[in-house]
């Protein structure tokens, strides 16, 4: 009887070595990251939604167009990036989840949103990823508003679960070219279009090519052009018009310093039916003219990083629908100027200041005017 035990216990303890060495040879790097952060937002107008604004409103009677003031702790961010070296020969495959709690529910009780969810296979010069991240075109973000990144005033992208195919190519010194092809979930950013709208009845279909060259600077010049084209069915029937509506438009990037401190950024976009991208003020179908809506916007800016801490920018942006197309009581632009101040007290902790004068139009010849202050907090690890 003890012969049997000591015979089970060694046989115990070598599974667990043996099994300890096959987990430490095929162990992943695991990184750890997130960020703490605090909002202070002030308007003087009335908004969609104050926190995560998209346009102007006009106050209904007996509504109080005054100032508003919300504190939030939102865009508290964590992340795991997990990474596995040459699972094959030349083979890598890596993973990103990352959360924060911009999705609604009470302020003291906030709910979880999944930013990332992705895992991308890497063999030399081709990448695989599959999931959630960001949308294939139009990937830049301008550095103001950090709750909506100035979407349906100019700035269009968001994150869509996807397939996507990367080929990268050397190109000159220190420069690539990447083409991207996408097969991406459509209707998944504006919650399945407006009412009545279904999922599309097969994936979107986004295309990107990227070239990226060290011109006079460190920071590379950067220029990107994307095209997305997708279709969307109404949930039920239309008797006066067609029940399937196109989602299409062209996206262009540009990312020029100007000097090593000085930098110059910027997207424009044209298409019709873009909710799901951002584009069009939240609206993309015309419902009562059985019509998708045409859009084009841009934004533009200038960010100075006067020293190693202290970083200034200014900028514009736009978004415009069709005058023709859109319904009465829909806007018919957005507009926004901006000015920012970061500075980084350590490496680590960062406060900003941020001021956007903000634009609405209507049909009805309402043009609408507000200020948006904002102050922040952000402690990353």
């Amino acid at each position: 009887m003890r012969y049997t035990t000591l015979k089970l216990t060694s046989l115990l303890i070598g599974g667990v070595l043996s099994t300890h060495a096959i987990a430490a040879e095929d162990s992943a790097n695991i990184n750890a990251y997130g960020s703490l952060r605090v909002d202070a937002i002030s308007t003087d107008g009335v908004f969609n939604n104050t926190q995560s604004p998209s346009f102007l409103l006009n106050a209904p009677a007996g509504r109080n167009p005054g100032d508003t003031f919300t504190i939030h702790p939102r865009l508290t961010r964590l992340g795991v990036d997990v990474e596995d070296h040459e699972i094959e020969e030349d083979i890598d495959i890596g993973g990103n989840i990352e959360i924060d709690f911009q999705n609604g529910g009470r302020e003291s009780r906030p709910l979880l949103r999944i930013r990332h969810a992705y895992f991308e296979v890497k063999n030399n010069n081709f990448k695989v990823l599959v999931g959630q991240t960001w949308q294939t075109v139009s990937r830049l973000i301008p550095i103001v508003n950090a709750d909506t990144l100035q979407w349906n005033a100019g700035n269009a992208g968001d994150r869509a679960p996807q397939i996507r195919l990367t080929y990268e190519e050397a190109v000159a010194k220190d420069g690539a070219i990447d083409f991207e092809l996408a097969f991406q979930q459509i209707g998944s950013v504006d919650n399945k279009g407006q009412v009545g709208v279904n999922f599309g009845p097969s994936p979107a279909v986004e295309a990107r090519v990227q070239y990226e060259q060290p011109l006079w600077t460190a920071k590379p010049f950067l220029a990107a052009l994307g095209v997305h084209k997708a279709t969307e069915v109404l949930a039920e029937r239309s008797v006066q018009f067609e029940d399937t509506y196109n989602s299409e438009g062209i996206f262009a990037e540009l990312v020029l310093p100007l000097t090593e401190d000085l930098t110059l950024s910027g997207e424009y976009f044209k298409g019709e039916n873009l909710t799901d991208l951002r584009g069009g003020i939240l609206f993309g179908i015309n419902e009562t003219r059985g019509i998708p809506i045409r859009t084009e916007g841009y934004w533009s800016e200038l960010a100075y990083q006067v020293t190693d801490k202290l970083q200034l920018s200014t900028g514009l942006s736009e978004d415009n629908p069709f005058d023709e197309d859109i319904l009465v009581s829909t806007p018919t632009l957005n507009k926004t100027e901006w000015g920012t101040a970061h500075y980084s007290l350590t490496k680590r902790f960062q406060m900003g200041v941020e001021y956007i004068h903000w634009t609405t139009d209507f049909q009805n010849a309402a043009h609408l005017t507000a200020n948006r202050y904002n102050l922040f907090g952000k402690f990353s690890f």
